[in-house]
């Protein structure tokens, strides 16, 4: 038994010994003889070869295998057990040296230990050796993406890691043999769309490591298929083209197309089958007949289907029409985004419009006219909307259709401008059915009208004569300073195209404008060259970097749990703003405001509003987040807007579910409305409590003062008010509403010197105002208010309006009442003597400051000019009106107000009939009790020849009684009659007198017995008491006179009896004095005559209709002076 310490004397050598030639004593023994004693396999005996006695101390972990002491046969016992072991080791070395990693890396890269994995079997390495390849080759295509995303901005590479690995699951040895051109085409397979519609020819020689000059050399089928890896057929189907198609295009080289190094392969093909002729190229236009002129803004009527790519966007539920859009690929519309975002709230759906291609005249189905269906709409996640003088920013938006258009002469897109392509002086034209005049109303254009436009620079677009800087830079212009010609209302959305050498590209989407065609006014559209990367962002797909983050759970973005519920929901759902806004428009098909609702929340608000209590846990996916905020944007915006409001009042969300009286569910489905009634409650609530401020400091101004405060109606009175109009309530205007609910405290009770405090006005400021002004511009009550609540007169109010407050002394601790009544004591007093009214009225004195005039009864006029006729008729209303003892007062408000409205009646529908000649009015006389019955004459002046058919006159009352404007209803109308002042009552007669008329005159006539004027009539023996034995004689002038009966005397006592001698000595001498007496009268009567024959002997005493008589009275003659 040989030793180490025999056969390897040398120590330090030892550990390095070969184990095949140590084992072999430097091959003195066979392989054969290893065989024959150990039954080696042959792999061990290679492996013998390969490792040396340290291999087997590292395997074994037995340090004594070097020992001088060690025997050869002890190491063969220990190789044969260990080598498997070491044949393990050996293996792993070799990949260690492969992917330069230590021994330590391999093993922990399968998560075993050391000795684990030693004992594993030979399969674990080949997979550790296929890990690092996939690693490896992942870490260069991540490179790769980095590189493509260098090429251009914005530019979206789908980068599915997983998905990736399954590509990369081959045996360890195939993927050795990758190369970098396969290990590319890995990536072209997980983004065709980008390889053949983004990249260009030059991005592609750049990043296959390509000449230019060789791809050029190269057909489209030839890249495709040895470079890309993608098959023709598959080429076809990615961009819906037909197999005719193809078959023109996979021969040509792609240096047959001009200019092809910064041109993408479906732009390549499109450019071969435009020059083949096909019907797929872009922007030709399909001329069939000439444009005729048309009556629209500047333009004219478009030739039927001579623009093949504009699509008319009809209202689904009006069908009017709308916008427009422009074809600009199979499946693809581009429009512009106001056609759906009316506000930030009111987004349309796709479903509010029906699109319609081939179209030319509106509410017609034209031959080539067809219906298509969109599926998807997408908004640029930066527009802002339009005001009246600003367009707003970024109006563009994409519509994708849920299946792809067939192209013909009558359908086929137009096409884009390119990056960096100039337009300046091409012809330019705007396309659509907007309106033909220059108005905001719905006057569309019947066809499809085209109008020529010359681009304008934006600098001059943004002059000060035209829209003074406020274009940005995501807009052109077009039109003509001298305006004329433009787009209109309904042209929006569609395209502005020019003409580049015979193919029409659209540069611009009609967005906005100030009018029509006004001069200096251009119209403005979207630019679509700076909006480019919008637009092939979207049509290239949902951004797949982004989808694979959406497969992160929350333990993978959001280790710490405490952290998550804060996290706001914009830099979760982009990687903290590694994803932009466009990619959530891309993935999701959010809407601006929804974006603008992301920076506002957390995960915490959605947790609340979706009552999703596992969003923060740790296997909850942020695919599953971003699915639960589209779900949940309308209640997260809701609860946003209520805590806003709640910090804005400073209260809590609780506070605002009580005021609102709902509960959080409800709330959160509610509209904003319902935030709006909360504000309005709160504010309301916050005046209420200053109006009570208000009311405790005026009860500081004097003692026991009553302060009314209905609060119920004062908050009636502030919820018929909108929000905007209780915010801007002022503290005088809420003073005012305290002085409306005390008019009497503040004008008979509180001093100018309270109010001064009150409305913090100085007194001086007051005192220089007058009673009016005061009244109305600082405790807002009207004058007529004023002169109802204290009983004064508009007369008195009128001659009181220019006189300053200060003319009156002492005026400081003085009531507005005490105030007006001192100034009318200075006024002059007006009485009825001093009056103008006419002599056929009568004057009411109001008081001492103030009279008025009112025509008597049948006479019609101001009070101040009097006039009657020559013909009355009388008849009466029977009202639907209960009696009210004010009716009885001619100077009533009630009484005047009702008679006014049935005079103006009956005379506005007499007059209107113009067949009754000299009517000169209608005047109510009275009422009486029977519900309510109105007393009214209608008076005429007629000439000789004139007359009045009462009957036609009875119809005329009677229809305007029952179709009329009388606001009151009116049960009947009784017969109409002839009357006069006599029968009627019009006149001033004495009860004792009679009444008599002719000629118009009337005429008071006192009754037998009865002396005087007519208008006052007196017995005058009736009021005499006369002795015993006398009577009463009656003389000429009305005097009476106590006469003793026949056989009396008159004594001093009374009337005594007389003696007969006497009697008869007086009976001769009356005789005589008598006939004397008479002769003497007769005599001077004669004279009398002569002298005065102009006079009358008698007159009669005459009264002139109720307006005081003139009386013509007898010119009596005294006959105890005569």
């Amino acid at each position: 038994m040989k030793t180490l310490g025999d056969v390897r004397p040398d120590l330090g050598r030892r550990p390095l010994s070969n184990l095949h030639e140590l084992l072999t004593n430097e091959s003195e023994f066979s392989d054969i003889d290893l065989v024959r004693n150990f039954q080696f396999l042959p792999y061990q005996i290679k492996l013998l070869n390969k490792t040396t006695l340290k291999d087997l101390i590292f395997v074994s972990s037995k340090e004594n295998l070097t020992a001088n002491t060690t025997t050869l046969a002890y190491i063969t016992e220990h190789l044969v057990q260990q080598v498997e072991r070491l044949y393990v080791y050996y293996k792993s070395n070799e990949a260690r040296k492969e992917f330069n990693i230590t021994f330590e890396e391999i093993y922990k890269s399968v998560n075993l230990t050391k000795d684990g994995f030693l004992n594993s079997k030979f399969s674990v390495i080949e997979n550790i050796r296929k890990q690092m390849y996939i690693k490896r080759y992942v870490n260069n295509l991540q490179m790769y993406r980095d590189t493509l995303m260098t090429y251009k901005l914005g530019l979206s590479v789908m980068f599915n890691i997983s998905q990736i690995k399954k590509d990369l699951n081959k045996p360890a040895d195939d993927l050795k043999k990758l190369d970098n051109k396969s290990l590319k085409q890995i990536l072209v397979k997980h983004n065709q769309q980008l390889f053949t519609k983004m990249l260009s020819i030059r991005n592609m020689s750049s990043f296959f490591e390509i000449s230019l000059e060789k791809l050029k050399n190269m057909t489209v089928g030839n890249v495709l298929t040895e470079y890309l890896n993608i098959k023709l057929t598959t080429f076809a189907s990615l961009h819906e083209l037909t197999g005719r198609e193809i078959d023109v295009v996979k021969m040509k080289k792609i240096s047959t197309v001009p200019y092809p190094d910064d041109q993408n392969l479906y732009g390549l093909v499109m450019k071969m089958l435009e020059a083949h002729g096909s019907s797929f190229a872009c922007g030709v236009r399909n001329e069939n007949s000439r444009s005729r002129r048309k009556r629209v803004i500047g333009g004219r009527e478009a030739s039927k289907n001579s623009w093949p790519w504009i699509v008319n966007f009809i209202d689904s539920n009006t069908r009017e029409q709308y916008c427009a859009g422009a074809i600009i690929e199979r499946k693809w519309i581009l429009t512009a985004s106001h056609c759906f975002v009316l506000s930030e709230e009111s987004i349309l759906p796709l479903s509010n419009y029906t699109y319609h291609v081939g179209d030319h005249k509106l509410n017609f189905t034209d031959t080539h006219e067809y219906t298509i269906k969109a599926s998807k709409m997408f908004i640029h996640p930066q527009f802002i909307g339009g005001t009246d003088n600003e367009p707003g920013d970024y109006d563009i938006a994409l519509i994708e259709l849920a299946r792809p258009l067939t192209y013909s002469e009558n359908v086929r897109p137009v096409c884009l401008v390119e990056d960096r392509e100039i337009f300046v002086n091409d012809t330019c034209y705007v396309t659509g059915w907007g309106n033909n005049i220059n108005a905001e109303d719905y006057h569309r254009s019947p066809v499809l009208k085209e109008a020529k436009v010359d681009l304008v620079p934006l600098d001059e677009c943004n002059s000060n004569t035209s829209y003074n800087g406020f274009i940005p830079d995501r807009f052109i212009c077009a039109g003509f300073e001298e305006g004329g010609t433009d787009g209109c209302h309904g042209d929006s959305g569609g395209p502005l195209q020019c003409d580049r050498n015979g193919s029409w590209v659209q540069i611009g989407i009609v967005s906005w404008g100030i009018g029509c065609a006004e001069p200096n006014h251009y119209g403005v559209y979207s630019d679509v060259q700076s909006l480019l990367p919008f637009i092939n962002a979207i049509k290239s797909g949902p951004n797949m970097n982004l989808t694979t983050y959406y497969l992160s759970t929350l333990k993978e973005v959001i280790p710490r749990m405490a952290e998550r519920p804060s996290k706001n929901l914009h830099a979760l759902l982009t990687n903290n703003q590694l994803f932009s806004a466009l990619d959530l428009v891309r993935n999701l098909q959010v809407f601006p405001y929804q974006v603008k609702l992301l920076n506002k929340t957390t995960l915490m608000h959605l947790t609340f509003v979706s009552d999703e209590h596992n969003l923060t846990g740790n296997n909850t996916m942020l695919k599953y987040i971003a699915q639960i905020f589209l779900h949940q944007t309308d209640r997260l915006r809701m609860y946003v807007k209520s805590i806003e409001l709640a910090k804005e009042l400073n209260i809590s969300f609780d506070d605002i579910l009580q005021l609102s009286g709902l509960t959080k569910q409800v709330l959160l489905d509610s509209k904003a409305e319902v935030l709006e009634r909360v504000k309005k409650t709160v504010q309301i609530n916050n005046l209420l409590g200053k109006l009570t401020e208000y009311k405790t400091s005026l009860m500081t101004y004097k003692n026991n003062l009553q302060i009314s405060l209905d609060v119920m109606k004062i908050r009636q009175h502030f919820n018929r008010l909108s929000l905007k109009k209780i915010n801007s309530t002022t503290d005088k205007e809420l003073k005012q509403i305290l002085v409306g609910e005390n008019k009497m405290i503040f004008t008979k009770t509180l001093s100018i010197r309270n109010i001064s405090t009150f409305f913090d006005v100085s007194r001086a400021s007051l005192k220089e105002m007058t009673v009016a002004h005061l009244l109305t511009q600082v405790l807002s009550i009207s004058l007529e208010n004023y002169t109802t609540l204290h009983m004064f007169t508009t007369h008195q109010l009128e001659g009181i309006k220019d006189v300053k407050i200060s003319t009156v002394p002492s005026s400081d601790d003085m009531t507005l009442y005490e105030i007006t009544n001192a100034i009318l004591q200075l006024r002059t007093v007006k009485k009825c003597s001093e009056s103008s009214c006419s002599k056929n009225a009568e004057c009411i004195q109001h008081s001492n400051y103030s009279i008025s005039c009112r025509c008597k009864k049948g006479y019609i006029s101001n009070g101040f000019n009097c006039d009657t006729g020559n013909t009355i008729f009388s008849s009466e209303l029977v009202l639907n009106q209960t009696f009210t003892e004010s009716l009885n007062n001619p100077n009533s408000a009630e009484y005047r107000n009702l008679a006014e409205k049935i005079q103006n009646a009956l005379t506005s529908a007499i007059r209107k009939e113009n067949n009754f000649p000299g009517f000169l009015g209608c005047q109510v006389t009275g009422f009486i009790k029977g519900s309510v019955v109105a007393q009214y004459v209608l008076i005429f002046q007629l000439q000789e020849s004139e007359t009045v058919n009462a009957s036609k006159l009875a119809l005329v009352v009677v229809a305007a009684v029952r179709n009329g404007p009388l606001a009151i209803p009116v049960v009947s109308s009784r017969p109409i009659k002839t009357a006069d002042f006599c029968s009627l009552g019009f006149h001033s007669c004495h009860m004792h007198a009679t009444c008599s008329i002719k000629d118009g005159i009337v005429t008071c006539t006192c009754k037998e017995n009865y002396y005087g004027d007519g208008e006052s009539c007196a017995d005058s023996c009736g009021q005499r008491q006369c002795p015993v034995h006398s009577y009463c004689f009656r003389r000429l002038n009305g005097q009476a006179k106590c006469i003793c009966e026949p056989g009396y005397t008159q004594e001093e006592k009374g009337c005594e009896k007389a003696d007969e001698d006497f009697k008869t000595a007086l009976i001769i001498v009356s005789c005589v004095t008598g006939t004397l007496l008479l002769l003497t009268l007769m005599v001077c009567w004669y004279q009398y005559c002569n002298k005065n024959r102009k006079k009358s002997l008698e007159m009669t005493s005459t009264t002139v209709a109720n307006k005081g008589s003139e009386n013509a009275g007898y010119d009596t003659m005294n006959m105890d002076n005569l």
